[in-house]
């Protein structure tokens, strides 16, 4: 019984996380899931439905989250600062928008791992945790080969 259940977690596990593989074509996908004080607002969102919620905070404040992936200028503009490393790891841009319950405006921009947990503190009027949940996972066939 030990082995079924622990095999059963294991394919739960492999389904929920590889979700950015499409297992159709082999394409990787950026989801993100987003949680406010430790509770997931819903599953995994591709950017196309990130890019149509909002979501809300404790004060009545409506934050959007943005994410683009980085351009090649940014990537030039990272490793020159990082002038001993010749690689980094896949980056995007993500934003966060919105007014707070008193009408405060809400702006944050960063660059962030493709594969990443961020956590904001202290958002909207009621100091809300925001986390930003990223994944972009490599794509392997049956022969192992990766689809970048």
């Amino acid at each position: 019984m030990k082995l079924k259940t622990g095999l059963l977690l294991s394919l739960a596990l492999i389904l929920n996380t590889t979700y950015a593989c499409n297992f159709e074509t082999g394409e990787r996908e950026q989801v993100v899931q987003i949680s406010i004080d430790g509770s997931a607002s819903e599953g995994f969102l591709t950017l196309d439905e990130l890019s149509k919620k909002k979501f809300k905070l404790s004060d009545g404040a409506n934050i959007t989250v943005s994410i683009t992936p980085a351009t090649d200028e940014e990537y030039q503009q990272v490793l020159s600062k990082l002038n001993a490393w010749k690689y980094t790891a896949e980056l995007v841009n993500l934003s966060v928008s919105g007014v707070t319950g008193s009408g405060a405006k809400i702006a944050m921009s960063s660059f962030a791992g493709a594969n990443s947990l961020q956590t904001l503190q202290s958002i909207g009027d009621s100091k809300q945790k925001v986390e930003i949940l990223l994944l972009k996972q490599v794509c392997v066939g049956p022969s192992k080969e990766k689809n970048n």
